[in-house]
């Protein structure tokens, strides 16, 4: 269950311009069916964040930094997290990235991305590393869930 102690946790380690996506829409992830998901925490232990998102149901599998040597744009995150999902393959995956790199890294195992604007980087630098979609944020990204990469992959 979410927290007021866990968005101000969240809040105080990040600078002032970072907020949280899920404090204005905590239900956004109960729209979305089960994902293999890789995420990745530098301030604080990654279930903090899950309970924020209050996502701990729709995770099958995780990945983090500790399952890769190398970070993106290398593509050893996204190999691990293939690796989990043994009937999974990278052209049935999906990514979701908010940096060039994701999608860098993503493209390497033959894995398709969708990039949000939210990470910082203008729209045309996303596209150029490879995002086939872009979206302002995650709940952009929910907005246009029928009409995403997510849904389309699935039904291929």
């Amino acid at each position: 269950m979410l927290t007021q102690s866990d968005c101000k946790i969240a809040n105080d380690k990040q600078d002032a311009s970072w907020r949280c996506p899920y404090c204005s829409h905590p239900a956004l992830s109960r729209e979305i069916p089960p994902h293999p998901v890789t995420l990745r925490s530098i301030l604080l232990p990654i279930e903090i964040y899950r309970r924020i998102a209050q996502i701990d149901d729709l995770i099958e599998e995780q990945t983090s930094a500790d399952d890769a040597e190398r970070s993106k744009p290398h593509p050893d995150i996204f190999e691990a997290a293939l690796a989990r999902l043994q009937d999974a393959s990278a052209e049935e995956a999906v990514a979701i990235g908010d940096s060039p790199y994701g999608a860098i890294a993503a493209g390497k195992v033959g894995m398709v991305s969708i990039g949000v604007l939210s990470g910082g980087f203008p729209e045309d630098e996303l596209r150029a590393a490879g995002y086939s979609e872009i979206y302002e944020d995650c709940a952009g990204l929910l907005q246009h869930y029928g009409q995403s990469l997510l849904t389309r992959k699935k039904a291929a």
